[in-house]
């Protein structure tokens, strides 16, 4: 599967058929149920690496390191950073 796409901004055409052609291959070969597992899994990771199985398992590992994360919301252009300086924007002032 061609990646490429993941490098490219938002707004263009490319990325979102990049898009729209990895979540396609995600429900075709790793959906169970109404859920999409990361068909890049295996990829990323070495064989045999303990990964969460979901966001909630992922969050208590963190707590339980003592680590934090702050979520930092993006335009959807990717403009900016809604942080600091724009952290009370709604939208992109650009």
């Amino acid at each position: 599967m061609d990646k490429g796409w993941m490098d490219l901004p938002r707004s263009t055409t490319e990325y979102r058929h990049g898009v729209n052609n990895f979540i396609e291959f995600a429900f075709t070969h790793s959906a169970k149920g109404n859920k999409i597992l990361c068909p890049c899994k295996k990829e990323a990771f070495p064989e045999g690496a303990a990964l969460p199985k979901n966001f909630y398992e992922a969050k208590k590992t963190v707590k339980s390191l003592g680590l934090g994360y702050i979520n930092i919301h993006a335009c959807e252009n990717d403009c900016i950073l809604f942080w600091k300086q724009y952290e009370n924007y709604t939208s992109c002032p650009k």
